[in-house]
């Protein structure tokens, strides 16, 4: 497998993580800054519960990660946030309905246990997330064509080592509804023993998906070794999310 364009696109994350905090001594106080900025065009908010296994929750981008991850659950949107409720998250929205915070919060005492910010530019969207406490960085990368998410990228950066590790997902439609969706996980080396990232591939499955007339997603699963590379070996999945159609 070419890793040659995984080691640049994890410069590039890094390269705009570093931009857009400050300082790398208070990535806690940068993103605070950051985040405050975009609450004051945040005309209405919305809260969810559960779903802390998956980035952002019930608004995770990924389209089919809860259905094809054993464990993984985006939660449930509140109609209405009540003391007993006990949201997860909070989300923030402009008066044209695009997302521009994330409130990760505490159950029991409903403080922020950690913020995200997104930004656009044009048909990209990065989400900057940290702990309050400025830890556990993170950047979140989609990309779309005509609204249609076509990747997904979450990187994990940590302060004198950069980003470490990464998830991927890439999304190739076909015209007859039925969709190719790769997901990846990379492990980094730490650039202070070597001088040049070495990814080692930890994840790679391919899921061959379509949607049936009754809402429910079937995916054939495909299965690599470690170095992308054998014969693979299918299975047939069937999910139904509520009875809700998805899109894929």
């Amino acid at each position: 497998m070419d890793y040659s364009k995984h080691i640049l696109a994890c410069r590039n994350a890094q390269e705009y993580i570093e931009k857009q905090i400050s300082s790398p001594q208070s990535v806690g106080q940068s993103l605070a800054l950051l985040y405050e900025r975009a609450r004051c065009s945040v005309a209405y908010e919305e809260w969810s519960v559960g779903g802390k296994s998956m980035d952002r929750g019930y608004y995770c981008p990924s389209t089919v990660r809860d259905l094809v991850v054993v464990g993984q659950s985006r939660g449930k949107l509140l109609r209405r946030p009540r003391p007993k409720s006990r949201p997860s998250f909070c989300y923030g929205f402009d008066e044209n309905g695009r997302l521009l915070t994330v409130t990760t919060l505490q159950e029991q005492s409903g403080k922020p246990l950690r913020k995200e910010v997104l930004f656009y530019e044009g048909e990209c969207q990065y989400g900057l997330a940290a702990d309050v406490d400025g830890g556990s960085l993170s950047l979140c990368v989609c990309r779309y064509e005509e609204g249609t998410l076509r990747s997904y990228r979450l990187y994990f950066y940590k302060e004198g080592v950069g980003v470490d590790r990464f998830l991927a997902e890439d999304y190739q439609r076909e015209g007859d509804g039925r969709a190719e969706i790769t997901f990846y996980e990379f492990r980094l080396s730490n650039p202070y023993f070597e001088k040049e990232w070495t990814p080692r591939l930890y994840d790679h499955r391919r899921y061959s998906c379509y949607l049936k007339g009754d809402g429910q997603l079937v995916c054939r699963q495909t299965d690599y070794d470690k170095n992308g590379e054998g014969a693979p070996s299918f299975e047939v999945h069937v999910f139904k999310r509520g009875g809700r159609i998805i899109r894929i």
